[in-house]
C-alpha cells in the first residue's frame, strides 16, 4: 500500500510564535527588528545606561590588567558607544509551549496581550538563543490570538 502526501513536493513551513505588544510598531517585514529586554525607548543601552562602560567582571571594579587598572571595560552590548542595538528580525519561539514557558519565567503576560503565529525567514538568533525571524505576509497569513486563549488551549499553565 502506498501512502501519498497531500501536497507532494511541498515543504511544510516552520511556524513561529511571538508576543507582539500593542505599543510595538505594526507587525510587518519592514518593522521586523528586536532589541534587548530592557532597552530604553530613548535609544541608550540598557546594560551600561548609555555610558559605554561596565564594571570589569574580572576585578569587580578594583582594577586589573584586563581593564587597564580603571575597573571598567567597554560595554560589549553596545560596543562602547552607549547606544542600544536593534537587530533584524522579530524575537520569537518555535512552539506555543516554548512561548508559554519563556514568559512564565518572566512573570507571564497580560491576558489580552496579542500573540501572532506566523511563518518567515530566520535571519539570526537573539540574546536568549531564540530565532530572529522576518515574517512572510503572504500564504499562510499570520494568525492572531491572545495570551489568555493561548494558555487555556491544551491546558498550558500561565
Amino acid at each position: 500500500m502506498t501512502i501519498r502526501a497531500r501536497y507532494p513536493g511541498r515543504k511544510r513551513q516552520q511556524r513561529f510564535w511571538r508576543a507582539h505588544y500593542p505599543d510595538c510598531p505594526p507587525f510587518s517585514p519592514e518593522n521586523a527588528s528586536s532589541a534587548g529586554w530592557s532597552e530604553t525607548l530613548s535609544g541608550e543601552c540598557a546594560v551600561c545606561g548609555g555610558s559605554g562602560d561596565v564594571e570589569c567582571t574580572r576585578c569587580h571594579g578594583e582594577g586589573c590588567n584586563r581593564c587597564d587598572w580603571t575597573g571598567f571595560r567597554p560595554c560589549a552590548t553596545c560596543e562602547g558607544d552607549g547606544k542600544a542595538r536593534r537587530v533584524e528580525g522579530y524575537s520569537c519561539c518555535t512552539s506555543r509551549e516554548r512561548l508559554v514557558q519563556y514568559f512564565a519565567g518572566r512573570g507571564g503576560l497580560p491576558d489580552d496581550c496579542p500573540i501572532v503565529i506566523f511563518t518567515g525567514r530566520v535571519v539570526g538568533f537573539g540574546q536568549d538563543g531564540e530565532p530572529l525571524v522576518v515574517p512572510q505576509m503572504t500564504r499562510p497569513r499570520p494568525r492572531w490570538t491572545s495570551w489568555s486563549t493561548l494558555t487555556q488551549r491544551g491546558g498550558l499553565k500561565k
